[in-house]
This record gives structure tokens, C-alpha cells and sequence, in this order.
């Protein structure tokens, strides 16, 4: 026959196993469900991003529209070039900012009526 203070022990220790792992499934539950708002909250980020990103396009290329329309061209070319150069998917190789500023010249030039 065990001895009432070794089944006390056993309880005792069953208890605390069973304790332990109840507290770990909770914890893991929450890191679970943390994870999945981090998630979330990342594809929200990326989706206002973009809907920003295009509307700053939309506006630079209508600012632009509005420009050449007024006979601003240089300017309007400029501000089309812009709205242009945002709507890209950022590639490492665009460099239509650099292209522009080159060709800034040759605006000016056509601008004159030359």
C-alpha cells in the first residue's frame, strides 16, 4: 500500500503538469492568434500603400494634364513624367528621375517653340 504522503505528492505533481501545459496551450494560442493580426494588419499596411501610392500618381499626372493644358509645357511634362514614374512597380533599373533631369535640356528646347 503507498503511503498517503506519496499520493499527495503524486496528485500534487500531476496538478502542476497539467497546469503547466494548460498555461502553455494558452500562451501558444495567444502567440497564434497575435501572429495572424500581425498578419493582417501587414496586408492593411501594404493595401493603403498602395491606394496612396496611386493616388499621388493620379494627382501628379492631373497637375501635369492641368499644365500643359494652361501651355505650361515643360512643367506639365515634368509633373506627367511624375505621376508616370509612381505608378511603376519600383525596379531598381527605373531611373526615370535621372532620365528626366537629363532631358530637362531638350523640354526647355521644345518648350522654346525651337
Amino acid at each position: 500500500m503507498v503511503p498517503p504522503q506519496s499520493q499527495l505528492a503524486v496528485s500534487l505533481a500531476t496538478t502542476l503538469v497539467l497546469t503547466v501545459l494548460l498555461a502553455t496551450g494558452a500562451a501558444f494560442t495567444r502567440v497564434i492568434r497575435d501572429r495572424d493580426r500581425v498578419a493582417a494588419l501587414a496586408r492593411e499596411k501594404a493595401a493603403a500603400a498602395s491606394a496612396s501610392q496611386r493616388q499621388l500618381a493620379i494627382n501628379e499626372f492631373e497637375r501635369g494634364r492641368n499644365l500643359c493644358e494652361t501651355g505650361d509645357l515643360t512643367q506639365g511634362l515634368l509633373w506627367l513624367a511624375s505621376g508616370l514614374e509612381n505608378s511603376l512597380p519600383k525596379w531598381p533599373i527605373w531611373t526615370g528621375r535621372s532620365a528626366l533631369i537629363s532631358g530637362a535640356g531638350c523640354l526647355t528646347f521644345i518648350g522654346c517653340g525651337l
